[in-house]
């Protein structure tokens, strides 16, 4: 029974559902181990999917649809670090949506990342949409054992070039 409904989640995401909430629905009823090995079995929720699930927490206007995706993205423990640390989902959100507030038109979008045994990098833009130019940057990420996003460094700008080169 549970090979027809790994089955099933696969022939489910294939057709645009979501992995995630297709596994979490089938896994109904049984021990959180069980149902944390079905989403790792079946899903493979890859970084560019936790990125994207990021990416919309950045985007998101409305509180519960930014909750909902950050916590698709990033571990509970999850650090954000820009000009300063913010840590656990809860202070996440609110500087997200701190960010939201101020900058409203604000469009954050990532590129594809690079990945290597747990960390990755991925260059990210930030359109103001208000005339002003366009904001880049990169992010250094370490993954958790389950492959949400633990500890995010966001830098702005690429680096400076060496005078010495």
């Amino acid at each position: 029974m549970v090979r027809r409904r790994h089955s099933e989640i696969r022939e489910r995401r294939g057709r645009g559902r979501s992995c995630v909430t297709s596994a979490a629905a089938f896994s109904q009823g049984r021990s959180s181990l069980t149902r944390a090995r079905l989403l790792r079995e079946t899903c493979r929720v890859t970084l560019e999917d936790r990125l994207s699930s990021f990416e919309g927490a950045w985007n998101a206007d409305d509180l519960a649809e930014r909750r909902r995706l950050i916590h698709l993205a990033c571990a509970e423990d999850a650090v954000f670090v820009t000009h300063g640390a913010k840590s656990g989902l809860e202070e996440v959100l609110s500087g997200i949506g701190e960010f939201r507030k101020s900058f409203p038109a604000a469009i954050v979008t990532f590129a594809t990342p690079d990945e290597h045994g747990g960390f990755a990098r991925v260059a990210w833009k930030t359109a103001w949409n208000d005339g002003r130019t366009d904001l880049e940057g990169e992010d250094f990420i370490e993954l958790a054992e389950d492959g949400r996003l633990r500890l995010i460094v966001s830098f702005d700008d690429p680096p400076a070039p060496d005078p010495e080169r």
